[in-house]
């Protein structure tokens, strides 16, 4: 890994992806950019783990999970608690633009996990 160009205070970026390959990649490069990092591999998992922890800053999640709920749901529940923190979405299918959030990013799979730090530093809100 080369030197980021990316200066960012530390943030909270929760990454939500079923695939354990994608989702340690992207976990990995945030933690190498500074990020504070949580995962989780569902949405139940995902909303689970922000009912005792700290909101993110910034949510990476996959549309299509495994399990009962969906990136939107994790995104939803996120904004409720956190209405500043930022989405990036990411689908194989077409992502249904009515249901993105001001604040938001969607990308097509395949993607370059470079493209999701990038996000994540570009639309993270600033903190004071």
């Amino acid at each position: 890994m080369s030197e980021s160009p990316h200066k960012v205070p530390p943030a909270l970026v929760l990454v939500v992806e079923d695939e354990p390959v994608i989702r340690l990649d992207i976990v990995a490069e945030l933690k190498a950019e500074g990020f504070l990092v949580a995962e989780a591999a569902s949405a139940e998992d995902a909303l689970a783990l922000i009912q005792d922890s700290p909101v993110p800053d910034v949510v990476f999640t996959d549309i299509q999970l495994a399990g009962r709920g969906t990136g939107w749901d994790v995104a939803e529940a996120i904004r409720q608690r956190n209405p500043e923190a930022a989405v990036i979405y990411a689908s194989g299918q077409t992502i249904e633009a009515s249901r993105r959030v001001a604040g938001s990013a969607a990308f097509s799979k395949p993607y370059r996990t470079q493209d999701i730090v990038g996000a994540c530093c570009t639309l993270m809100p600033h903190k004071s």
